[in-house]
């Protein structure tokens, strides 16, 4: 026979296993809250204890939570026997005539629980709508949701038949009809090479640009201005072009050395692109 009695909020243990909804409603906590300060009286959660110390909570989540938010040190309890299992078995049909109205999510949430369970899931739609206070057709409905749709899949494009020899086959018959997906395009060897020649021109180039830049300012202008002119999309041909570029302004830069600038001060530049 249930009792009630006063119990201090740390030997509550509300465990998220037990919660019967799918989530809980913040508004309707803060005005439980409200109402808790101005002295109303609320119903009594109901927990469930098998005379260890600890009470599970079954019934009153938001109640609880606005208990807390208040600062109370104790909330009033129903007080059944049993442990988490029949704390569980509770809960799932609890909310169905009082607090917060039962969304469907709710309701799907409760009858999951009995589903998944290894004991309960046994159970005929009917026993379980009525543990939880919902229709059969609806626990019919979230149970068709749990069924992996792989192996009623599977199993029908699977077909066993007797070979000339006698023997037993099976035979996979999930594309029979359908048409297959066309391939996928292949890159040609041309466009491949190009691509390849493109980015290794493309690198020489850059390795060149830093080393013009790095050892002859007065080169940045000039490269400056042939970028300026190509600021299109460039094409392999036009990558050879720009190496051939730079390759002859970088062979009129060694004549400069040459000629202008004592051996001791010459700057070695490659021109090997």
């Amino acid at each position: 026979m249930p009792n009630q009695q006063n119990i201090k909020l740390g030997y509550i243990v509300a465990d998220p296993d037990l919660q019967p909804r799918a989530g809980m409603y913040p508004d309707a906590i803060e005005d439980y809250a409200s109402d808790m300060r101005r002295g109303d009286q609320f119903p009594p959660v109901v927990v469930f204890s098998n005379g260890t110390g600890s009470y599970w909570l079954a019934d009153g989540f938001h109640r609880l939570r606005a208990a807390l938010a208040i600062g109370s040190k104790t909330i009033l309890c129903e007080v059944r026997h049993g442990g988490k299992r029949e704390a569980l078995l509770y809960s799932v049909g609890c909310n169905a005539a009082h607090g917060q109205r039962r969304s469907n999510d709710d309701k799907r949430q409760a009858v999951s629980k009995l589903l998944k369970d290894k004991k309960w899931g046994k159970w005929s739609d009917r026993e379980i709508a009525k543990q939880c206070h919902v229709g059969h057709p609806f626990v019919g409905r979230v149970r068709a949701s749990l069924v992996p749709k792989t192996s009623e899949k599977s199993s029908s494009e699977r077909r066993t038949y007797t070979t000339k020899h006698g023997k037993t086959a099976t035979m996979k018959t999930g594309k029979i009809g359908k048409s297959r997906s066309p391939a996928k395009p292949k890159m040609s060897p041309g466009i491949k090479r190009d691509v390849e020649h493109g980015w290794t021109a493309l690198l020489k180039i850059i390795e060149q640009v830093t080393i013009l830049q790095k050892e002859y300012p007065q080169a940045s202008q000039a490269v400056e201005a042939f970028f300026s002119h190509h600021r299109h999309v460039f094409t392999s041909s036009q990558l050879d072009d720009m190496a051939v570029w730079l390759t002859d302004f970088a062979g009129v830069w060694e004549f400069w050395e040459r000629t202008t600038r004592p051996p001791k001060q010459r700057v070695p530049l490659r021109t090997d692109l």
